[in-house]
């Protein structure tokens, strides 16, 4: 599938899963419930710090033990089960990935980053048709999303659309630019240079 559609997916993938896991640990966890998060010493025994480390090493059998771990003493927190399920689906294992993607969004219906990885793990099960809704999710709670323009760009693509998958990728570069994500324009020119003229 690397290949498939003209640019690397499983790279783009793998880019937007740590990037999409990054936020939503690091961004929403209340740090009056995981106090070692906002603690330096304490972190590393932290479950939730322990994977977003081996998940960022590339450990993701290792990353999905210690996600594990956290979904059982954090049960009411998205955080475990986006971490798990951006590990499984770097080791491509998109149908465990969705079930972790449907029960984080399940307790945090609002977050935008749950729907744009589960979008992703849509993409990985070839189904573009739901990758779509969530996409289309993304852009409706936040239409300043870059991602979510990314993410729609792609399932356009897929679906044969050029025409719609070139207007969102450049709507995604635009969005990214004028948000100073220099690191997402690079990856962009990169991965869509032969699949789309931007």
């Amino acid at each position: 599938m690397n290949k498939h559609y003209g640019f690397d997916l499983k790279k783009f993938i793998s880019l937007a899963a740590i990037l999409m896991t990054t936020n939503c640990v690091l961004g929403i966890a209340p740090l009056n419930i995981l106090p070692a998060l906002s603690q330096p010493v304490l972190a590393q025994e932290d479950p939730l710090a322990k994977g977003m480390k081996k998940l960022e090493q590339g450990g993701y059998h290792e990353a999905i033990a210690a996600f594990s771990e956290a979904a059982r003493l954090y049960p009411n927190l998205p955080q475990p089960y986006v971490g798990r399920a951006s590990s499984y689906l770097l080791l491509e294992k998109p149908q465990q990935a969705l079930e972790d993607c449907n029960q984080a969004i399940r307790l945090d219906p609002s977050n935008i980053d749950l729907y744009s990885l589960r979008g992703f793990v849509y993409i990985m099960l070839l189904n573009p048709q739901k990758a779509l809704e969530d996409f289309n999710q993304v852009i409706r709670l936040d239409p300043s999303s870059g991602d979510g323009y990314a993410g729609r760009g792609i399932a356009y693509g897929i679906l044969s659309n050029q025409k719609k998958a070139t207007e969102d990728i450049q709507k995604a570069m635009t969005i990214y630019e004028q948000q100073g994500k220099t690191e997402e324009i690079k990856k962009f020119k990169e991965n869509f240079s032969q699949f789309l003229e931007i």
